[in-house]
């Protein structure tokens, strides 16, 4: 590999000396702008406290009951063939992909079989939210026959996705949470 131009060969130059202030422990130092204090009881503080733990203790019973009815077997899937694994109420695609038994969990494929058509707003791991869309194709009584799950992952935007069975429990989350 060449030397790249510009950067000179042999030891790097010294940097500068920085001048540090030296401060005696007898001087006063100048005084420091004041900063606003708050004053809190310990009743007050108390409050808050629960109030905040509240907000976050409703959010996780919320999420538990939509992660159980998720996890809830669908009604054509309740007799498992002998893998254990669940047949696909129809064919299925993942960015492209044909989602088969053989590469995907029983959580993942219970997921898919309780997907139905729309945009839903997913959390990637750097905490982003994009939309991911289902597709589906319908027969003449109303069945899915047909799944496309599809998003963004041009460029920058493939990167930090949620494991498969996590971006699909929100999917279905939001399908449960919905009126």
């Amino acid at each position: 590999m060449a030397w790249p131009k510009g950067v000179p060969r042999g030891p790097r130059p010294a940097r500068p000396a920085v001048e540090e202030e030296s401060v005696s422990v007898n001087e006063p130092t100048a005084p420091r702008a004041a900063s606003p204090v708050i004053q809190l009881t310990a009743d007050q503080l108390r409050e808050i406290l629960l109030s905040v733990k509240g907000d976050e203790t409703a959010r996780n019973e919320q999420l538990g009951q939509i992660m159980a009815q998720a996890r809830e077997p669908m009604p054509e899937n309740k007799t498992l063939p002998p893998d254990g694994k669940p047949d696909l109420r129809c064919p299925t695609l993942y960015c492209g992909m044909p989602v088969g038994k053989d590469v995907s969990t029983i959580e993942e494929l219970t997921l898919f079989n309780r997907l139905e058509p729309g945009i839903y707003r997913v959390t990637k791991a750097d905490n982003s939210r994009v939309d991911v869309t289902v597709t589906g194709e319908r027969d003449e009584k109303g069945r899915i026959t047909r799944l496309a799950v599809s998003m963004d992952t041009n460029g920058e935007k493939k990167h930090n996705w949620p494991p498969l069975d996590a971006l699909l429990m929100q999917i279905v989350g939001q399908q449960v949470a919905a009126p």
